[in-house]
Formats: structure tokens, sequence, C-alpha cells
């Protein structure tokens, strides 16, 4: 998959693009007001390359302790997952890639 994404250059570009279109979610954005984006797009862009098979290896917290007492909801997190799919569907991702 990390070939398939065009390397971390290709993840450089899905996340930029993902972080913009969850920035811009009014649904969620306001998780990320105190956030430091920059480090943010740093973790994201790790945590993608190390989970599709690439050489980086993710230096962030666990999910669960990163997004602990925040009372995220279901719904919360189908708003960051469809954020996602937009960004890989915008930069034409194969649904079969997508799906790994």
């Amino acid at each position: 998959m990390y070939r398939e994404l065009g390397g971390k250059e290709g993840i450089t570009k899905v996340v930029d693009l993902f972080l913009a279109k969850v920035d811009n979610d009014l649904r969620i954005n306001l998780f990320f007001e105190q956030t430091d984006h920059k480090d943010l797009r740093n973790l994201v862009i790790e945590q993608f390359c190390q989970a599709t098979g690439g050489p980086c290896v993710y230096s962030g917290r666990s999910m669960e302790e990163a997004h602990s007492g925040m009372n995220l909801t279901d719904a919360d997190f189908a708003a960051f997952v469809e954020d996602l799919i937009a960004a890989l569907d915008e930069l034409k991702v194969p649904k079969a890639s997508q799906e790994k």
C-alpha cells in the first residue's frame, strides 16, 4: 500500500488534503482547535506511513491515550473517516487500495 500511495510523498499529499478537510468539517474541527497542527500533520504522516508498510515509525501516543477524555462518539469517528475517504477519492486512490 505504501508504494501504491506514492511513498512518503504520496502519503503527505493524502494527509495534507485530509487534514484540510477535517479543518473545514464543522462536525469535528472543534476537536482540533487547541491542537498543534504542524505536530499533528507530522504524526499522521508517520502513522499512515507505518500503517501502509512504509519505513516510518509512529512516535505519537496510542490512539486510546491521545483521545482519552474527549468523549468522542461513533458519529465523530465516522465524520473523520468520511474526510479521509473523501481525500483518498479526490486523489484517485483506487477503492481496492483504500480497503487494505
